[in-house]
C-alpha cells in the first residue's frame, strides 16, 4: 500500500480536542484515524509506509516530526501495537505481578522491553510488549495516550459478532478463531502475499468450513485469492459495518484492524 492521506470534508482543527486519535504502528508502516465520536464519523485516514533500513522509533520520530496532527490534544488516543508476540491468559491464572516470567516462558524480552497487557471480553487478559525507548517517546509526545495489542482488537470484534476475525495487513496475517462464544485459537503469522495467507487460512479452517468469518485488510475485494476462500468458506464475507459512519475514499475493510480500536475499552 502506498503513504496516503485522506481528510474529509467535515474535519474541523478548531474540535481536535473533541476527536479520537487511532494510530496503528507496525515494524512497516504507521497508520492513524482521526474519529469524531459526537457525530460519530470517521474524519481522516493517513498511512506511513517505513524505511526497513531505519530503526522503528527512528521512523516514528520523523513521522511525528513532519506530521502536525500526531501531537495535537486530542479527548482520547489509542495506539495499536501490530506485533506477532503477544500471549493469550485466562482471567483465572493472570497475576500482574508476574507478566514478566509468563512472557519470557513464549519469548525473550530484551532489557529495554517491558511487558504490557489489556483485559478484553469475557475475562481474557492479552500480554504484549513494547520497547521502553518508543514507549518513553510516545508518552512524552502524547500523555494520555493508551496501549493495546493488535490482538486485543481482534478478540474484541470476534466476541462481540460472534465472528471469527481474519485480518491481513502488509506482511501480517492475524486469525481470531471462535465457535461463537469463546475464543479458540488466535495466531499472528508473517506472510510473503495473501497467496500465503489463503494457504494458512484454509488450512485452520479445513474442518470448519461452515464457520461465520469476517475478512479485512489491505487487498483487493475481487482478487482470484479471496474468490477461492469465498467459494471453500461458505460464511466467508468481507467487512462492511463500522459502529461509526465512514466516508473514507477507501473501500471499508482496508484499515479496519486500525478503525475498530474505537471500541475497545
Amino acid at each position: 500500500m502506498k503513504d496516503l492521506s485522506v481528510f474529509d470534508t467535515n474535519f474541523n482543527t478548531s474540535k481536535l480536542s473533541s476527536y479520537t486519535l487511532m494510530i496503528l504502528l507496525s515494524n512497516s508502516s504507521l497508520s492513524y484515524s482521526i474519529v469524531d465520536p459526537i457525530r460519530k464519523i470517521y474524519l481522516a485516514q493517513v498511512h506511513y509506509n517505513l524505511n526497513p533500513d531505519i530503526s522503528l522509533i527512528d521512523s516514528v520520530k520523523n513521522i511525528f516530526e513532519q506530521d502536525k496532527y500526531l501531537t495535537k490534544k486530542y479527548k482520547q488516543v489509542k495506539l495499536i501495537l501490530q506485533n506477532p508476540e503477544f500471549i493469550l491468559i485466562p482471567e483465572e491464572f493472570f497475576d500482574k505481578n508476574k507478566i514478566n516470567e509468563i512472557f519470557k516462558i513464549n519469548f525473550e524480552i530484551s532489557p529495554t522491553q517491558e511487558v504490557h497487557f489489556n483485559k478484553v471480553k469475557t475475562g481474557i487478559y492479552v500480554l504484549f510488549s513494547i520497547d521502553n525507548p518508543l514507549l518513553t517517546f510516545l508518552i512524552e509526545k502524547i500523555p494520555e495516550i493508551t496501549f493495546y495489542s493488535h490482538a486485543s482488537v481482534l478478540i474484541n470484534y470476534a466476541l462481540s459478532n460472534k465472528r471469527s476475525a481474519i485480518n491481513i495487513f502488509a506482511n501480517y496475517l492475524d486469525i481470531a478463531k471462535t465457535d461463537v462464544e469463546r475464543i479458540l485459537n488466535v495466531r499472528s503469522f508473517q506472510i510473503a502475499d495473501i497467496t500465503d495467507a489463503a494457504y494458512i487460512i484454509l488450512k485452520m479452517f479445513e474442518n470448519d468450513k461452515d464457520a461465520p468469518i469476517t475478512i479485512f485488510g489491505d487487498f483487493e475485494q475481487n482478487t482470484e485469492i479471496i474468490k477461492i476462500l469465498k467459494a471453500n468458506l461458505s460464511d466467508c464475507q468481507i467487512f462492511q459495518n463500522y459502529y461509526l459512519n465512514y466516508n473514507m475514499p477507501l473501500p471499508k475493510h482496508y484499515f479496519t484492524l486500525l478503525n475498530l480500536a474505537y471500541s475497545v475499552e
